[in-house]
């Protein structure tokens, strides 16, 4: 394998001050990171992401392993690049919430400013290298770095949804994203609809002669992008070993109490997850089954998101003001049916509470994979549990075990949290093993295999 190079909006590592000592490594954090580092470390290669180059990076460069270049975005192209096309434009869209969109020309100029800056970075420092682009924020990029040498070998990989033809056709500059993307030689979808619906958009907007099988044939002439179906996932062992530490499992006899069932709820804090309608379900079922009520109880952590944006803001006022409606309701002074966390968690207390947890209540209103369903089923690691899991999220496609819902349907979450309730605890053992043992063969690992193997074209 040749030397490859990660072209992503986060970079892996990041320097942080060590007193008088200088300056330390400070690891990143998330599944991208601990699959693709090691490829790097061993194949070597360059990761390009978002940062401020200086003295620091100067102090740790040699302690990493493999080339990490942080690419400077300038303050005003920065805002209207992440902030707003990103995250105001893209982001709500992509997840099927059109109504949050916002179509800002300004935005849109700095978004492909932000783009052609990094082809720039990376047509000076690292030359030929294989390149695999991530996510939403360099739809534009493919292209740019085709324009500098069309022999580059470039792979995309999107790990939010592609959405349908419908949607996605609102977007001003449609067709400049469609091909700044199929400039790519492959581009890796979390799901088969995902893949589709983008060869849908390409067919209506660019034309259906462009469409062979499961590729693109470029209009240019200049070759052509495959898309592929790659749905990622986590590391399946490492995260059953944490859980199974002394530490971990001290806390979870903390965390547990005879006779009450513990249901859990892990998000960022973001309007795509889902998190009031989740807590109105929550407010339902012990409503509509009062006996349940000191029987069970809700531990919802919002990890903190984009404070700085007043809509996430909001919608962090709004669910507190939820949650405490809803335990004001009904609280008895021995007992609360929510706690609600809005924090980073260390990671042994995540492990204790996926482990402790009884039902586990994903329920986001679209998510490209949702990787905290595969955590919680690689923390359990075949003991009894529950998933209750959003039928609009990739991971829904795999997870054959997880209780299907829909997560506008307030009352039958409610229904399903009491029926998955009353199933026995050889069913539920039986369901998350059989789902342990998916991820044990399908775990991230597997995933960088895949993508990184010569994809299959079908004509």
């Amino acid at each position: 394998m040749s030397p490859l190079t990660i072209i992503a909006n986060k970079l892996p590592v990041r320097p942080v001050r060590a007193g008088s000592r200088g300056w330390k490594l400070e690891r990143g954090e998330g599944g991208l990171v601990a699959a693709l580092a090691p490829v790097l470390l061993e194949h070597g290669g360059t990761w390009f992401g978002n940062g401020e180059p200086g003295e620091d990076w100067d102090a740790v460069r040699a302690h990493i392993g493999y080339e990490v270049y942080p690419v400077s975005i300038p303050e005003k192209i920065q805002q209207g690049f992440y902030a707003g096309f990103c995250n105001a434009t893209l982001w709500p869209l992509f997840h099927d919430l059109l109504g949050r969109s916002r179509f800002e020309p300004g935005w849109w100029y700095a978004y492909r400013e932000a783009n052609e800056i990094f082809a720039q970075a990376f047509d000076e420092q690292a030359g030929t290298q294989d390149i695999w682009v991530h996510d939403y924020h360099f739809l534009l990029l493919p292209e740019l770095l085709r324009r500098s040498d069309p022999k580059r070998y470039i792979r995309f990989f999107l790990h939010i949804p592609f959405p349908a033809f419908e949607i996605f056709r609102h977007i001003p500059w449609r067709e400049e994203l469609l091909l700044g993307l199929i400039a790519a030689d492959e581009i890796g979808f979390h799901t088969a609809l995902y893949r589709d619906s983008f060869l849908d958009a390409v067919a209506r907007l660019l034309g259906q002669e462009y469409i062979r099988g499961n590729s693109v044939v470029r209009p240019d002439g200049s070759g052509r992008c495959v898309a592929r179906v790659l749905p990622i996932s986590v590391d399946t062992q490492s995260l059953a070993a944490k859980a199974a530490q002394e530490v971990v499992h001290k806390r979870v006899r903390e965390l547990r109490h005879p006779g009450v069932s513990l249901l859990l709820g892990v998000d960022r804090l973001d309007y795509t997850k889902g998190i009031p309608e989740r807590l109105m379900a929550i407010e339902n079922f012990f409503e509509r089954y009062p006996d349940m009520r000191k029987r069970a109880s809700f531990v919802q952590v919002a990890v903190p998101s984009r404070g700085e944006v007043e809509e996430y803001r909001q919608h962090r006022r709004e669910i507190e003001e939820l949650v405490g409606r809803i335990n004001g309701r009904f609280s008895t002074p021995d007992w609360e049916p929510i706690r609600y966390i809005h924090r980073h968690l260390a990671p042994n207390e995540l492990m204790a509470l996926y482990k402790a947890a009884d039902l586990a209540l994903v329920t986001p209103l679209c998510d490209g994979m949702n990787l905290v369903a595969k955590e919680y089923v690689a923390a359990k690691a075949g003991d009894p549990g529950i998933l209750i899991l959003s039928e609009f999220t990739g991971a829904s496609t795999e997870l054959d075990g997880a209780f299907l819902v829909n997560p506008h349907h307030i009352e039958r979450i409610a229904d399903t949290l009491f029926q998955s309730l009353q199933t026995s605890v050889e069913e539920r053992r039986a369901n998350m093993e059989r789902m342990y043992r998916f991820l044990e063969k399908r775990d991230i690992h597997a995933w960088v295999r895949d993508a990184l193997s010569p994809p299959s074209v079908a004509t």
